[in-house]
């Protein structure tokens, strides 16, 4: 599945796509893209690291990464 799929699934289901990056220059790409969304109230972006998301309940129907695996110290 792509990142164009999790919005659609995300709508549908009247759900929320995160971003989480502890990269700021990653989030303002994020931010470019997803300048209709985050507006619309369906994306957020958080600046965090994976280990330390700043969800409460930590609960997530899904997740998506893409070239971050290999950086996680605990795999």
């Amino acid at each position: 599945m792509d990142f164009c799929s999790s919005f659609s699934l995300s709508e549908e289901a009247g759900g929320m796509v995160y971003g989480v990056d502890i990269c700021q220059s990653m989030l303002q790409q994020a931010w470019a893209r997803m300048q209709k969304e985050i507006p619309e109230g369906i994306a957020a972006l958080h600046k965090a690291s994976v280990i330390e998301m700043p969800f409460e309940g930590k609960k997530f129907d899904r997740i998506f990464h893409c070239n971050v695996y290999y950086f996680w110290k605990e795999r």
